[in-house]
């Protein structure tokens, strides 16, 4: 359990700051709330992704 906990503390603060950078900067151009949840999404797909092959790889 130990070996995985830091692995997931380690995504979840990534992937909150990435989400909040990207939804942070849409709402800064004022596009509309359906393309913010859209870039929100799809930056968590994508985030999660990368966190996974990275981790896949390292190991």
């Amino acid at each position: 359990m130990k070996l995985h906990f830091d692995d997931f503390i380690y995504g979840s603060i990534d992937g909150a700051v990435t989400t909040f950078a990207i939804v942070a900067g849409v709402i800064g151009a004022s596009l509309p709330s359906g393309i913010i949840l859209i870039l929100g999404f799809a930056n968590l797909f994508a985030d999660g992704f990368s966190m996974a092959a990275a981790n896949y790889q390292a190991s």
